[in-house]
């Protein structure tokens, strides 16, 4: 094995480490090692640059990462504890290592191929520990208890206690690319087509309505992205047997959620309980106001990364500080505005929002060029884009897995649009 293949290879499982929840090895964490081996690849691609074995294309996206990654550094002017904006700072260049390796390495289409197919199986992992959580929950707690870190176990089974399925994960976004390949690969068609069954069942199944959300988007995407092909006949068929088989796949989730928690995602959506459904909105709506009315104090450059908290009322800081390092990240997560443009302009102001905007309006236009092609690859992976993006409009986005699987999507459009922009598969 050379070393250009040993490179690939590590990229290939630092990106499934990250798409996975951090993994238990005794000593140390996936995520550590993970992070560690970063910094090696990162040399790597920098050797291959001035040695002119690697070539980095510097196009828009480059550019504009580069403008979103310099509004977060500069949100530092008006931080008022440093060691807050450093925590998080250092998930910005996690990601910022992450996305310039990847922009070296997956102009190979081989390589980008390989990183779709982790994407995949990271999922069929995630969905299986997530039918053993919904079947025997217990059982799960026990195994997972000695896999995975403490910060995610205390977030599974929280809701647990709350008749949901919690795992830290997003799932529903590679549907669109399992179609892709149920589509035009006829060997894996039978297994893949249940992985799909059971991606959408669990979903919702979860009873968190983001989820639901997010594999409709996901679902009505996937079948309106063949809309193009020829064989029309054909199509028709597919999209209808898909909604026939969704719609029985509902009434399933509904029946077997109503039997072993008591209550189903309908109740959710009819909001019957009005703590877990009806406040919860409420609190969102009052969280967006609030972040708003931060960034209003600090509108050039926010009140910098990390800083959000420090600007909320004392009741709902008072504990933030105190306990575990778990603890303090679960604080974060519930103190959160739940929407990441007003979060965006709450930490790093007019700066952050506008290099932002910058950003979706780049990818809208590049999309939307797409979109009008034969490239169904290109168009299953927007479609995961945009799934992803609407988990960032009701949920927190502060972790590092949900921003390299971010820009990972966002560079594997750029290198699939800029390089096969006419290809059908």
């Amino acid at each position: 094995m050379n070393l250009k293949k040993i490179i690939n290879l590590c990229f290939l499982l630092i990106t499934a480490s990250f798409l996975l929840p951090s993994i238990n090895f005794g000593f140390i964490y996936s995520h550590g090692i993970a992070k560690g081996l970063l910094f090696i690849l990162f040399f790597y691609c920098m050797y291959g640059l001035l040695t002119k074995r690697i070539k980095l294309k510097k196009g828009k996206l480059f550019f504009l990462f580069m403008i979103f990654f310099i509004s977060q550094a500069v949100s530092i002017i008006n931080v008022a504890d440093l060691s807050l904006f450093v925590d998080r700072f250092k998930t910005i260049l996690y990601l910022y290592l992450y996305f310039f390796i990847a922009t070296c390495l997956l102009d190979d289409k081989k390589i980008r191929l390989k990183i779709i197919i982790v994407l995949i199986g990271c999922s069929i992992f995630n969905l299986l520990i997530k039918f053993f959580i919904f079947i025997e929950p217990s059982s799960a707690m026990l195994f997972l208890d000695k896999l995975l870190h403490p910060g995610n176990l205390e977030l599974i089974n929280m809701n647990i206690n709350r008749g949901r399925i919690y795992f830290d994960s997003y799932d529903e976004i590679s549907l669109p690319l399992i179609v892709y390949f149920v589509y035009f690969n006829k060997k894996l068609r039978a297994p893949l087509v249940l992985i799909a069954i059971g991606q959408i069942f669990i979903s919702f199944v979860t009873n968190f309505r983001t989820n639901l959300i997010m594999i409709l988007l996901s679902f009505f995407g996937s079948i309106l992205m063949f809309i193009k092909k020829q064989n029309r006949i054909r199509n028709f068929i597919f999209q209808m047997v898909s909604i026939i088989s969704v719609l029985i796949i509902m009434f399933l989730a509904y029946f077997f959620g109503s039997k072993l928690v008591g209550f189903s995602y309908v109740d959710r959506l009819v909001m019957t309980d009005e703590l877990e459904d009806v406040s919860t909105i409420d609190i969102r709506i009052a969280k967006w106001q609030q972040a708003f009315d931060v960034g209003l104090s600090k509108p050039l450059f926010g009140t910098g990364l990390g800083n959000y908290n420090l600007y909320l009322p004392m009741y709902t800081k008072m504990n933030l500080f105190k306990g575990t390092n778990q603890e303090k990240n679960l604080s974060e997560g519930l103190l959160h505005p739940h929407n990441l443009i007003v979060f965006t302009f709450a930490e790093t102001g007019l700066l952050g929002l506008l290099s932002l905007f910058a950003v979706f309006i780049y990818f809208i236009y590049f999309d939307y060029s797409l979109l009008k092609s034969n490239n169904i690859l290109s168009k299953s992976l927007i479609i995961s884009f945009w799934v992803l993006f609407s988990f960032s409009l009701f949920n927190p986005t502060l972790y590092l897995t949900y921003n390299i699987l971010f820009w990972l999507l966002r560079i594997l459009i750029h290198y699939e649009g800029t390089n096969r922009r006419s290809h059908v598969r």
